[in-house]
């Protein structure tokens, strides 16, 4: 048994994630995430962070926190 968080087969090489955030970077890429197949997936992410954060500063405590009495 490992301590290792992630399986073996996760990791890539120093030299792939070197040669994929050059890439990244010739690509004018704001952030490169080298393992992750496809972009839509992080542009995703970030209209979905823009959500929730949009949802969170309100001021307010949810409804659903609030007593009934």
């Amino acid at each position: 048994m490992t301590d290792a968080v992630f399986l073996e087969n996760s990791y890539i090489t120093a030299e792939a994630l070197v040669d994929a955030a050059l890439n990244g970077l010739d690509r004018n890429e704001l952030v490169t995430v080298p393992t992750l197949r496809k972009a839509t997936q992080w542009d995703g992410m970030g209209t979905l962070r823009g959500r929730f954060l949009g949802s969170v500063i309100s001021g307010k405590v949810a409804d659903r926190y609030l007593s009934d009495g």
